[in-house]
């Protein structure tokens, strides 16, 4: 039985499993659709166990509008390292982010290494085999507020007032 396009329940690390779809299995990572935490790469190399829930079961009672069939497809690279080059300039979280050094912008992606510049403008660098999760921002960063864009907002609003 294959458990590509299940709801299933996945436990890779600490005391927390997490809850999606599996929507895509590559050479060496999962491609994950999560209602809760969106999609997410997990590396093989930490699955501890995959459990599938009964066929037709809806997770936390959604309605489909938030299963993965509604998200859109990206091509997808055959491994990790691959998959991670795609996403360099882009903000990242690590193994759910629990420590600041794990939330950055992805600078680089080389000989299964990754530089990741923090919060703080430091820079780090990760061993891709000690990488349990990848998952995105719940926003854009284009959509951050930039300084022309503050001053744009700041504009608007005082118009607004008037």
């Amino acid at each position: 039985m294959s458990a590509k396009g299940l709801f299933v329940e996945i436990y890779v690390t600490g005391n927390k499993s997490i809850h999606g779809y599996l929507t895509s299995i590559m050479n060496d990572y999962f491609v994950f659709h999560s209602p809760a935490y969106k999609i997410m790469y997990l590396s093989m190399n930490h699955v501890k166990w995959l459990i599938p829930y009964p066929e037709n079961t809806t997770p936390y009672s959604l309605i489909n509008q938030n299963s993965p069939s509604k998200t859109g497809t990206t091509a997808l690279s055959r491994s990790f390292e691959e998959q991670l080059k795609k996403l360099e300039s882009q903000l990242i979280i690590i193994d759910g982010g629990y420590h600041e050094e794990k939330i950055g912008l992805l600078q680089k992606v080389q000989n299964n290494k990754m530089t990741l510049k923090i919060s703080k403008g430091e820079k780090l660098y990760r061993n891709l085999e000690h990488i349990k999760t990848i998952q995105f921002p719940l926003f854009k960063l284009e959509n951050t507020l930039t300084p022309k864009n503050e001053v744009l907002l700041l504009k608007n609003r005082n118009k607004q007032k008037e």
